[in-house]
């Protein structure tokens, strides 16, 4: 079992430092299917409901998922400054379907958090360094 969790602890590891999209698929101890995939740059997949911002670009798309539950965490840098991203997916996950139960700004850069009746959470979060904004989208739940 330890051997199969270093295996696939490497398997990250290597995928973390490649230019390529890599897909990992492994079994826990327990015989649950996880499956990782690394995504760059154009080839990312964004969740329904969300699309990419506009001029920006993709430093990577991480999702993970089980039999029963999954996850993605898009990040990307922009020019533009957090409040008018913030506001953009502010606006994309309430037509998703979403309720923002938390909007926080401070210094310049903003957290938001949501859910959705399903239990999906999607929050964002914005850092702000040398004119650039570095953005993380996280969503998660559901199969």
């Amino acid at each position: 079992m330890r051997t199969l969790a270093a295996t696939a602890l490497l398997g990250l590891l290597a995928a973390c430092g490649s230019n390529e999209d890599d897909t990992t698929t492994f079994k826990t101890p327990d015989g649950e299917t996880v499956t990782i995939a690394e995504r760059k740059g154009e080839s990312a997949s964004w969740p329904e409901g969300f699309s990419p911002y506009p001029d920006a670009q993709v430093v990577s798309d991480m999702s993970m998922g089980t039999d029963e539950a999954s996850g993605q965490i898009i990040t990307f840098e922009s020019d533009d400054p957090a409040d008018d991203i913030a506001d953009f997916y502010r606006e994309q996950a309430e037509t998703a379907g979403f309720a923002i139960n938390m909007d926080f700004k401070v210094d310049g850069d903003r957290l938001l958090t949501a859910e959705a009746p399903d239990g999906r959470t999607f929050s964002m979060n914005t850092e702000t360094a040398a004119d650039v904004t570095e953005v993380s989208l996280s969503i998660s739940g559901g199969g």
